[in-house]
């Protein structure tokens, strides 16, 4: 990359990070605003805490080890904190299914444990970059790549629930569902691109992944609204008005076996 085209992506860059930053803000704000907050109190929670480290590495000179150890600091800090947002949005999928409810430890554990099993398969690639200069980084972003990975086919496996049984939900419920899993996909994706092309890609792919984020943002401020909450839409086989009135039937037959069962 010249000098000048890096100068550019630089701009870009700082420029992107300052508008994600407000852009978490006003969401945090708008969130608080429409007791939104209540209902998805892990999402808020992972935007603060995003806006906090982002507040740390802004007052903290770049390229220096404070600022290393800093952003290092932070991964396994906001990993938990996107996990604890995604069981959020489980717990909401199926508030409306009790009896289903009381498996839920055994279906997340499942799911996770699958999830982080693929995620682990698919980190090879990310060790093939034998030029990295900060090999400790190389981990570090290989372990957030395999994180990532995880949660966001967690977050398939949910939204695949969603397309088979067409469950009515509030169209927050399903909006959400949607964009957390296109902001982890894209996560995901260029974090695999910067482990394999190692540290000389990291700053035009970091544009990429603001980029990425922003939209994100834009799509929760725009659309994650609090008359979303009152409007019920079926996301699964909506083509197929029989085949959706039998799935339901059956899904809440199971439930309603569950709560039976759980009442002995």
């Amino acid at each position: 990359m010249s000098p000048e085209i890096a100068l550019i992506v630089g701009s870009v860059e700082n420029l992107l990070w300052t508008f994600v930053t407000a852009a978490q803000v006003v969401l945090l704000l708008r969130l608080w605003e429409s007791g939104l907050w209540k209902i998805y109190r892990f999402f808020f929670g992972f935007l603060a805490v995003d806006v906090v480290r982002t507040g740390v590495l802004f007052f903290l000179p770049y390229g220096t080890d404070a600022y290393g150890w800093a952003f290092l600091s932070f991964i396994p800090v906001t990993s938990l904190c996107a996990l604890l947002a995604i069981l959020e949005i489980y717990s909401l999928v199926f508030r409306g299914y009790k009896g289903i409810g009381t498996l839920s430890r055994w279906v997340i554990t499942g799911g996770l444990v699958l999830a982080g099993g693929i995620a682990v398969l698919t980190v090879y690639p990310d060790f093939e970059n034998r030029a990295e200069a900060y090999p400790i980084l190389l981990h570090f972003f290989v372990l957030q790549r395999a994180i990532d990975s995880a949660l966001l086919l967690f977050l398939l496996f949910v939204t695949l629930f969603l397309v088979w049984f067409p469950v009515p939900l509030n169209r927050n419920v399903i909006f959400h569902t949607i964009v957390f899993g296109a902001a982890f996909a894209s996560q995901a994706l260029l974090l695999l691109i910067r482990d394999v092309a190692g540290n000389k890609s990291t700053h035009l792919l970091s544009t990429a992944s603001l980029a990425a984020e922003a939209l994100c943002l834009l799509a929760w401020i725009f659309f994650l609204t609090k008359e979303g909450e009152r409007k019920p839409v079926v996301f699964g086989h909506r083509w197929r008005l029989e085949e959706s009135e039998r799935l339901v039937a059956q899904l809440d037959t199971i439930n309603s076996s569950l709560i039976r069962l759980a009442r002995k």
